[in-house]
């Protein structure tokens, strides 16, 4: 009986014990169709670059403005019966941690979970060039407050700077050399290799810190090689870490 009383009294308690706390996730903003961009950007203060800027919504119903030409991304609470206004963020005079000649500034759309209430954006810097039957891509990330208690923003403001984000690399590997032809004998006739960053989140974060694990996942293609011999893998990242060449 007392047994019985025991197991009684624990399941009771499992059922009214809070549920363990999954991590946070990322939150992906989805464009919107039609774009109504052209509508919602007159009515902002400042106003948005139509011709530029994409209606996004989440799972969720929270909608957002993203405007490629500043870049600003502009959170809107109500558009009936008139727009009230989140957060704006405008990093028209940000200065990105990396610089690279001709590489251009974005913002990811996708909020990223700091602490428990918080979000951060992913700010990007691209740059791409050629190689003679190649080219190469790099993205880096500096992850930027997204709240209205960090205006403006700086790169003092930043979690994280200079992080890798995405880059690709092909490289050309079979020449025509005194006659011998190499695209004739070569199963695979460049270098490749292409990586991509994914985040981890802490399952019980802490208020007002981002306390990240970046994992690298990257894939590699040799030359000379079927592409059955090609290789994934995985490794965490240290900051600052350096996994993307540029030329």
């Amino acid at each position: 009986m007392q047994k019985t009383m025991q197991t009684g009294v624990l399941l009771l308690l499992l059922a009214i014990s809070p549920p363990l706390l999954a991590a946070r996730q990322a939150v992906l903003l989805k464009p919107v169709k039609p774009n109504l961009a052209a509508q919602l950007c007159p009515q902002i203060s400042p106003p948005c670059d139509a011709a530029d800027t994409q209606l996004f919504q989440t799972a969720n119903q929270r909608q957002f403005l993203l405007d490629s030409s500043k870049p600003a991304l502009i959170e809107l609470l109500a558009s009936k019966p008139s727009i009230r206004l989140g957060t704006y963020l405008d990093l028209s005079g940000y200065q990105h941690s990396w610089a690279f000649e001709g590489a251009t500034m974005s913002i990811y759309p996708v909020l990223y979970p700091v602490g428990k209430d918080d979000w951060a954006i992913a700010v990007l810097m691209s740059a791409s060039w050629p190689y003679s039957g190649g080219g190469g891509s790099i993205d880096l990330a500096d992850f930027l407050p997204f709240s209205p208690r960090q205006q403006p923003i700086s790169a003092d403001n930043a979690w994280y700077q200079s992080v890798p984000f995405a880059c690709s690399e092909m490289m050309r590997a079979c020449f025509l050399v005194n006659g011998n032809d190499d695209y004739d004998k070569s199963p695979h006739c460049h270098d490749e290799y292409s990586g991509s960053l994914r985040i981890k989140y802490p399952d019980n974060p802490l208020p007002n810190r981002a306390d990240w694990t970046f994992i690298w996942s990257e894939y590699r293609w040799p030359a000379h090689v079927p592409k059955t011999q090609a290789e994934r893998h995985q490794k965490k990242l240290k900051l600052p870490a350096q996994v993307c060449s540029v030329p």
